[in-house]
C-alpha cells in the first residue's frame, strides 16, 4: 500500500507523576502501523488511527528517547526528524524532551503547548481557509504570532479555563498552507514541526480534519418554526371529522390528541405575515405520514401527511418561499419510526421470519408493541429505534433525502441529535447531506454544548438551548457577568466559521413558552426578544412567541396561534420584533458581524456588533432600578426606537434597553 511520508510529529506537553505527556503523530496510508522505541522496551505498540492519522501518546522523563514506526510490518525512520544514532547495530530516531519548571512571562521558555490535530486547533473552512489555534497557560507567554504563506491572517484571543489561546483566521492560495508560531517571551521563540523550527504543512487537498462550514444564506438568518396542526388552516378540505375548536378550551386531551386543521396550506397563506416579521427561513416540525398531531412516530418518510395536504402542496410552498428568497428546512427524525413504518409492521406480522429484524434492536421473540421487545426512543412503545449502522436502513434514509432534495428542500433539523452514533453522524448522514446538496444545512437538536459534534464533523449548526438558559436567567434580574461567561463558553467553543449560523431560540414545541416562563411581564419580554433579535446567530422565532403566546409545557406550549383573537396577542412585543427584525434584516453587522462586550457591570451588559463599516450597540439593564452607565460612544448612533442621535449613553432605566446603530 503506498505511503504517505507526510510525518507530523507534535510536541504535546503536560504535566503528570511520570513525567511529560509525549504524542507521536503520523499520516499513512496503512492497515497497522506501530512504534517502538526504549520507552516500549524496543516492543512494538499498535498506534491509534484517525482517518490515516496514526496516535501514540505517553508519559516520558526528560531526556534522549530512541524510537521508530512500523508501517504494514516494515521498520521505517521519522525521516523528518534529523536526529539520529544506532542501537544494537540498528537506526533510531531521537526525541528529546526537555526538563519542565513553571515558566513564567518574560523568561525566555514556554511550557505546555495546546495544539494537535484536531478541530479546535486545526480547523479547516474549505480549500485555502483554516483557523489555527494554539494555547499557553495563562502566565506563560506574552505574545504569539504565526509565521506562514498565508495571503491574510487575522488573529484573535480568549482565555479559557487558565488557558490563553491564539487563534488565527488563515487564508492562503497555496494547496500547502506552510506555518509556525512565533512565541514572544523575553525572546523569540519558534514552535514548528515537532517542537523545533521546521514549518508545519497542512494539505488543502488531503485535509487531515474534514472540512465545516455553513452556506452564506445561513448566517444570521431569521428562523420561524411552525408546528403545521396548530399554525394556519389553509384548506378545510383535508380537515378530520371532529376536530376540535381552534379558538375553543384547550384541554391537555385536546392537544395531545386533537387534530386541530392547520396545514401546509396554511403556510403559504401566512407568507405576508412572515414578512412583515423578516423571516428568512422555515422550520417545519415532522410532515411526513403518522397517526399522532406531533408526526414524530414516522408511518412513510416518502410521503406528506395527508392532514397537512400533498406533495404537490409541498411543492407550491417552496415554489412560494424561494420566489422571496427563503428557504425551507424540515425535520429529520431517523432514530426511531412509527410502530405502522413498513419494517416494523412486518416484525411484527411475520416475527422470526420478517427481513427487517435488523433494520431495529430486537430484543425478544415473540415481538409485542413493548419496550421489552425493542429498544426504543425514551421508553416509549409506539416509538422503536432504528438500527443506523444497517446498510440498508442507509439507503433508505439516502433515498429520502434524495427525494425530497430533489423537490428543493433546502435543510435539515435533526431530531434528537445525541442518539445517534456518531460514525452515523459523522461517516453517513452529515457527508450525505452536504454531499447532496453543499448548500444545505443540518441543525442538530442538542440541549448541551455541542463542541463535541462539531468536532467530529457531525452538523454544521445546533439548537442552541445553551442561549436561552442564558437569557432566562439574565432577563429575570441575573448579572451580566454570568451571562458573558455562559456565552463565553459555547463561543469559544464551537467552530468560529459557523456560529453565525447557530439557531439561537427562546422556546420551541418542547418547552414552556418564554413569555410564560417569564411571568408574562412584557419588560422582561422585551429584554429577551432585543437578546434574541441582535445577538450572534440565528434568532429561532417559535411560533406565537412573536405575539406573546403563552403555555406551559408540552402540550400546552402547542395551542392554535390566535390569527382572530386580537385579546390573546401582545402589541407591543410583536411591534418590538417587527422592529428587530427590520433592523436585523437591513443591517449585516446583526446577521454576520463581530461580537465585542463592551460593558459589565451589575445587570448592565453592553455589547457591540460590527461587520466592515457597520455597528450596532446594544444595552440592556435585567435589574428594576435604573443604573448610572456613563459610556462615551466614538461615534454618533441613532437610537432605534426614539430616532434621536446619542454620542454617549448615561444611564439605563430598569428592566430597560437601548439599541443603536452607527450614523453615516
Amino acid at each position: 500500500m503506498k505511503t504517505k511520508f507526510l510525518v507530523l510529529v507534535c510536541l504535546l506537553m503536560t504535566f503528570s507523576i511520570f513525567g511529560i505527556r509525549i504524542a507521536f503523530l503520523m499520516t499513512s496510508e496503512a492497515s497497522e502501523v506501530s512504534i517502538l522505541g526504549d520507552f516500549t522496551d524496543f516492543k512494538p505498540e499498535k498506534m491509534d488511527n484517525y482517518n490515516d492519522l496514526w496516535r501514540y501518546m505517553t508519559d516520558l522523563e526528560p531526556g534522549d528517547h530512541l524510537y521508530k514506526f512500523i508501517v504494514d510490518g516494515e521498520r521505517r525512520l521519522d525521516f523528518k526528524n534529523a536526529a539520529i544514532t544506532v542501537h544494537e547495530g540498528e537506526p533510531f530516531n531521537v526525541r528529546t524532551v526537555p526538563a519542565q519548571s513553571d515558566p513564567q512571562k518574560g523568561d525566555g521558555r514556554f511550557g505546555k503547548v495546546y495544539f494537535g490535530p484536531s478541530r479546535p486547533f486545526m480547523n479547516p473552512v474549505e480549500k485555502g481557509e483554516i483557523y489555527l489555534t494554539i494555547g499557553f497557560d495563562e502566565d506563560d507567554v506574552e505574545d504569539v504570532a504565526l509565521q506562514s504563506n498565508a495571503a491574510e491572517v487575522h488573529k484573535e484571543m480568549y482565555t479559557d479555563k487558565s488557558v490563553r489561546y491564539f487563534r488565527f483566521h488563515v487564508k492562503t492560495p497555496a494547496t500547502t498552507l506552510k506555518y509556525r508560531f512565533l512565541i514572544k517571551d523575553g525572546k523569540a521563540l519558534l514552535y514548528g514541526y515537532n517542537g523545533g523550527k521546521d514549518f508545519f504543512e497542512f494539505d488543502f487537498d488531503h485535509p487531515l480534519i474534514p472540512y465545516l462550514n455553513i452556506p452564506d444564506w445561513a448566517r444570521g438568518n431569521i428562523v420561524y418554526q411552525i408546528f403545521p396542526d396548530r399554525f394556519l388552516n389553509g384548506d378545510s378540505e383535508n380537515d378530520r371529522d371532529n376536530k376540535p375548536d381552534w379558538y375553543g378550551n384547550h384541554t391537555q386531551q385536546s392537544l395531545m390528541n386533537g387534530f386541530y386543521g392547520g396545514d401546509l396550506q396554511g403556510v403559504i397563506y401566512s407568507t405576508d405575515y412572515l414578512n412583515v416579521y423578516h423571516i428568512d427561513t422555515l422550520y417545519l416540525n415532522p410532515i411526513f405520514q403518522a397517526t399522532s398531531t406531533h408526526k414524530y412516530n414516522t408511518t412513510d418518510y416518502l410521503r406528506i401527511d395527508s392532514d397537512f395536504g400533498n406533495e404537490e402542496v409541498l411543492e407550491n410552498l417552496i415554489t412560494v418561499l424561494h420566489d422571496t428568497d427563503k428557504k425551507l428546512i424540515l425535520d429529520a427524525v431517523f432514530n426511531h419510526t412509527g410502530t405502522r413504518f413498513f419494517a416494523m409492521q412486518e416484525n411484527l406480522n411475520k416475527q422470526k421470519r420478517s427481513r427487517y429484524l435488523d433494520w431495529y434492536y430486537i430484543k425478544e421473540f415473540p415481538i409485542k408493541q413493548s419496550s421489552d421487545s425493542y429498544k426504543t426512543w425514551q421508553g416509549y412503545a409506539s416509538l422503536p429505534k432504528l438500527n443506523t449502522d444497517n446498510p440498508e436502513v442507509r439507503g433508505y434514509i439516502a433515498r429520502v433525502l434524495g427525494k425530497w432534495f430533489a423537490k428543493g428542500v433546502d435543510g435539515w433539523r435533526l431530531d434528537t441529535a445525541d442518539q445517534y452514533p456518531m460514525r452515523f453522524l459523522s461517516g453517513f448522514l452529515f457527508p450525505g447531506i452536504t454531499g447532496i446538496d453543499n448548500e444545505s444545512v443540518l441543525v442538530g437538536e442538542y440541549w448541551e454544548n455541542a463542541s463535541d459534534y462539531f468536532n467530529k464533523t457531525c452538523m454544521n449548526s445546533v439548537m442552541n438551548y445553551l442561549f436561552r438558559d442564558a437569557v432566562i436567567t439574565y432577563v429575570k434580574g441575573g448579572s451580566s457577568k454570568a451571562f458573558i461567561q455562559e456565552i463565553r463558553d459555547y463561543l469559544n467553543d464551537y467552530p468560529p466559521q459557523i456560529v453565525d449560523g447557530i439557531w439561537n431560540m427562546l422556546g420551541s414545541h418542547d418547552t414552556p413558552r418564554i413569555f410564560t416562563l417569564l411571568n408574562e411581564e412584557v419588560a422582561t419580554m422585551k429584554l429577551a426578544a432585543v437578546l434574541h433579535m441582535t445577538f450572534k446567530g440565528s434568532p429561532l422565532i417559535y411560533y406565537g412567541d412573536e405575539i406573546g403566546m403563552t403555555g406551559e409545557g408540552d402540550p400546552f406550549c402547542r395551542k392554535p396561534f390566535p390569527w382572530e383573537k386580537m385579546e390573546q396577542m401582545n402589541m407591543a412585543i410583536a411591534s418590538l420584533y417587527r422592529e428587530l427584525g427590520a433592523l436585523r434584516n437591513a443591517n449585516p453587522a446583526l446577521k454576520k458581524g463581530t461580537i465585542k462586550f463592551i460593558y459589565n457591570r451589575a445587570g448592565v451588559l453592553g455589547y457591540e456588533r460590527v461587520y466592515e463599516d457597520e455597528s450596532v450597540l446594544v444595552f440592556l439593564n435585567s435589574r428594576s432600578k435604573t443604573m448610572d452607565v456613563d459610556f462615551q460612544f466614538e461615534d454618533r448612533y441613532v437610537e432605534l426606537l426614539s430616532g434621536r442621535e446619542f454620542d454617549c449613553l448615561e444611564a439605563i432605566a430598569g428592566k430597560h434597553f437601548q439599541v443603536f446603530v452607527k450614523h453615516h
